[in-house]
């Protein structure tokens, strides 16, 4: 890591035992290493994410360095190789949040859902509510979907297909929330 770092102008500052590296990147240094980063996920190893702060002024560098671990948090809740933190928008709200009410939260509103109806509707959230995609993905029948999602209502009280209903399913049922 420290040799890589080295290639592209910057320096490794600290390394957090066992797997947490940080790393300063300088404005100018910046755009060569972002168009370099998705190789590391190949250099490295496959379980490596990344969370990217803020450009800050140095004596606020700690606020990019708290907005790096929470992009971090959030690239390994959604098993994903790397999340920026100005693209972060309703996770940062969300990671915010004390873990044990994260739990809470999705307990009182998953309770009576399988893991099987909780990927059905992380599937269609990722489709932007598109039952003829969540359908062809899931490898069923829009109409059984359909008696899924009311089946889902039921259960719940929220149902899936209306705006602040699905708001609240969608946030139960993120990674970061469902353990």
């Amino acid at each position: 890591m420290s040799e890589t770092c080295q290639k592209l102008g910057m320096t490794l500052y600290t390394y957090i035992y066992p797997d947490i590296f940080v790393i300063l990147i300088p404005c100018q240094v910046y755009p060569n290493w972002a168009k370099k980063l998705p190789r590391w996920k190949e250099w490295f190893y496959l379980g490596v994410s990344a969370g990217i702060g803020t450009e800050e002024p140095f004596h606020r560098i700690y606020e990019s360095y708290r907005l790096a671990k929470m992009a971090l948090q959030a690239a390994a809740d959604r098993q994903v190789f790397c999340v920026h933190a100005d693209d972060m928008k309703l996770a940062f709200l969300l990671q915010s949040l004390d873990g044990a009410v994260r739990r809470r939260y999705c307990r009182d509103i998953c309770h009576h859902l399988t893991d099987s109806d909780i990927h059905l509707l992380q599937v269609y959230y990722q489709q932007d509510l598109s039952i003829q995609e969540t359908a062809r993905i899931l490898c069923i029948h829009k109409n059984m979907l359909q008696y899924r999602l009311k089946r889902i209502a039921g259960k719940t009280g929220l149902d899936p297909r209306v705006f602040c209903d699905a708001v609240a399913l969608y946030v139960a049922t993120l990674p970061g929330f469902i353990k």
